[in-house]
């Protein structure tokens, strides 16, 4: 463990070097050829670039939410990740989707979709960490406007204005508690007010969680399907995550939904993978699976039915907080106080192996998901059970 650890550490170090000197240099050139940026004035148009997974792009809403409201003549679009295997209107896109404050969102599926878009705004804003989001918005941006974002370990050098973020980065669970951290939604309305774009400090830290509004048609689906049921009173499940160290042992899926004893459905992706995964709990549990059935928004306009819904850490746990479903988060190697959605119970240990942050495991067996018990995930599930009648 100790010899895995020293060595991310100095490949981090040396990629830090790397950006700081080859990335720098590469971004000055990139930057001289596009034009240095320099727009000036409140912005009539404005672009986030958001090439993150679904979770990632939910926490966006409220600094997106609060540009609306800082510059109302302003147009906000956004350029998101989309899904190469399902199509240019699924993944990320999804999620903006159900944003009303997004007046279109173009996919991105490769640096030509970004290119297209280069010279129509004034500003871009960067929803990422790495040195391909700071590209991103460099390329997006073209010859007119301002990018501006984040610059995490000489990550944003191609950005026109680099901004330092809080120093909480890919902290792991323990350290997140020790620095009180802030989730993660605060620190992109906290970029906002370190760009100037907003005047009080003070309303950053105020901001209020993100919320998605599934449209009308959506709604209506949804509820249409659960009727075609006959799932009046339900629980919903998310047991996926595509790294395989976030995922809670199958089996404990299955005992879970039969404790619960209510009808329960399972929502997913649509990979292979996890259609397979979601088949197999409902076939033991006697849940309905609608893994790989249904677009996001109507996912989310189901989850918003639910009495409550368990996930693992996920985008399908963000996505339910933000339509205000009960919400109950199995977390092992995350950070909850900067990942957890807002306003979810979490369950997690709190001593010994856990909230790692690490892209793999490296233990024998993935302790910090393996030995949380069935009955602590129940006993949360079933006290958010009568908040919704």
């Amino acid at each position: 463990m100790k010899g895995y650890l020293a060595y991310r550490l100095l490949r981090a170090r040396a990629a830090r070097a790397v950006h700081e000197t080859l990335g720098r240099a590469a971004a000055f050139a990139g930057r001289s050829v596009l034009g240095f940026g320099g727009a000036s004035g409140e912005p009539e148009r404005i672009l986030g670039v958001s090439l993150q997974r679904i979770g990632d792009a939910v926490a966006t809403e409220p600094a997106l939410r609060m540009l609306a409201e800082r510059f109302p003549g302003a147009r906000i679009e956004v350029a998101a990740a989309a899904s190469r295997e399902r199509g240019p209107a699924m993944g990320a896109v999804e999620v903006f989707a159900m944003m009303p404050q997004v007046k279109a969102v173009h996919a991105v599926r490769g640096w030509r979709d970004l290119r297209a878009l280069a010279g129509e705004n004034d500003l871009v804003l960067t929803f990422g960490l790495r040195a391909r989001d700071a590209w991103a918005a460099l390329v997006a941006r073209g010859s007119r406007g301002v990018a501006i974002g984040y610059s995490w370990g000489g990550r944003g050098a191609a950005l026109d204005r680099e901004l330092a973020p809080p120093d909480q980065i890919m902290l792991t669970a323990e350290e997140a508690r020790a620095r009180r951290a802030r989730p993660q939604h605060e620190l992109w309305a906290d970029l906002l007010w370190r760009a100037r774009l907003v005047d009080d400090d003070e309303a950053t830290r105020r901001v209020e969680p993100p919320r998605l509004v599934p449209g009308e048609a959506a709604a209506r689906d949804a509820l249409a399907l659960l009727r075609e049921r006959d799932l009046g009173d339900f629980v919903a499940i998310a047991p996926w995550n595509d790294q395989p160290h976030y995922r809670w042992p199958e089996e404990r899926w299955v005992v879970l939904v039969k404790k619960l004893g209510r009808p329960a459905v399972i929502v997913g992706g649509h990979s292979p993978e996890e259609c397979a995964h979601a088949h197999r709990i409902a076939v033991a549990s006697g849940a309905i699976s609608f893994a790989g059935l249904l677009s996001l928004d109507r996912a989310a306009a189901l989850l918003a039915r639910a009495r409550v819904v368990v996930a693992v850490d996920s985008g399908p746990a963000h996505v339910a907080r933000a339509v205000s479903a009960p919400t109950v988060v199995v977390f092992g190697p995350g950070s909850p106080l900067v990942w957890g959605p807002p306003g979810a119970k979490i369950v997690q240990r709190s001593e010994g192996c856990h909230g790692c942050r690490q892209p793999r495991c490296y233990q024998e067996r993935r302790v910090c998901l393996e030995e949380l018990t069935v009955e602590s995930v129940v006993s949360l599930a079933e006290g958010l059970l009568d908040v919704r009648v």
